[in-house]
């Protein structure tokens, strides 16, 4: 997968892509996009926000947590996808995520 690349359209089509084969709950699928919420550059950390709430099960812990890591990035683009994802993913009234 290609979330960090530069051009719009392929990282437009991997997320596509990845929201398109992957189940929802799919372990090795959860895990890559994990990971390239620590990547080095800030379009691959917006994407992997943007595509986690379309591959997890709503209240996913592990998902929550490691959003709720990424609201410090310096990168406003990245904190706007993870604030979207965490509304997307959180349960209503979860107070760790409205007190970050």
């Amino acid at each position: 997968l290609n979330f960090s690349s530069e051009m719009d359209e392929v990282r437009e089509a991997a997320k596509a892509a990845v929201i398109q084969v992957v189940p929802k709950g799919d372990e090795g699928a959860i895990l890559l996009i994990l990971d390239f919420l620590t990547n080095d550059k800030w379009r691959a950390r917006a994407a992997a926000a943007r595509v986690l709430p379309k591959i997890v099960e709503a209240s996913d812990k592990r998902a929550i947590e490691n959003l709720m890591a990424r609201l410090s990035d310096n990168q406003g683009n990245v904190v706007v996808a993870v604030i979207d994802a965490l509304a997307t993913i959180a349960p209503q009234g979860n107070l760790e995520v409205i007190a970050a």
